[in-house]
């Protein structure tokens, strides 16, 4: 990695084809680097790098299972990797992405052994740097939030930047406030979704609409 730090920092509003550039060769490359989505900033590699997942575990440890997500661009690559029974699960899903939902569900045969999970959960980001990257790649990311103290009097930006900058390969940032809400989370692993946190986003009324 290089000791410049400034050379790390790359502002997606400023100099998107070359953050978005650059953010696909360190991902095709296995190492972590952080970007900006519809939340909080996040950590992120290729999870079908095996280099890039044990600097991710280095980083985070145990966080890595427990509040990891795979970002992906689209429900039609997603069901690549999922099990799914029914036509409705799918309409459902169009309805609420692109947005701040975290989805679990059942991993088909072939993901499950990729990845070593019988469960994961996904999101389709409501954020334009993360969907363009998503699509040019046609792999799914695998983010792990970092979260915020409202303790502190640094701003986001400044805290990420002095507790990762040593640790990743760049920081891709917008100089846009950052959204700072949990994703909402709902499980469909199950015949019927499960809501297990709404947060802001208001999904048990599309529940409620189709099923």
């Amino acid at each position: 990695m290089s000791s410049n730090k400034n050379s790390k920092m790359h502002d997606v509003d400023l100099n998107f084809e070359e953050s978005l550039h650059k953010a696909k060769q360190i991902f095709s490359q296995g190492d972590v680097f952080i970007l900006p989505t519809d939340t909080f900033y996040s950590l992120a590699v290729n999870p079908l790098n095996n280099s890039a997942m044990e600097k991710l575990k280095a980083i985070v440890g145990n966080e890595i299972t427990d509040r990891s997500t795979f970002l992906i661009d689209s429900v039609s690559n997603l069901i690549r990797y999922i099990e799914i029974e029914s036509e409705r699960h799918l309409d459902f899903l169009i309805s609420i992405w692109p947005n701040p939902i975290r989805v679990i569900f059942n991993l088909n045969s072939k993901a499950s052994k990729i990845f070593g999970l019988e469960k994961a959960a996904f999101k389709i980001p409501n954020y334009r740097f993360c969907l363009r990257l998503l699509a040019e790649m046609q792999i799914p990311l695998l983010s792990v939030p970092i979260k915020y103290s409202y303790k502190s009097e640094l701003k986001y930006l400044e805290v990420v930047k002095n507790d990762y900058m040593n640790h990743v390969a760049a920081i891709f940032y917008s100089g846009k406030e950052s959204d700072m809400h949990d994703s909402a989370v709902v499980d469909l692993s199950e015949n019927k979704p499960a809501l297990i946190n709404e947060d802001q986003y208001k999904v048990s009324g599309l529940i409620e609409k189709y099923y």
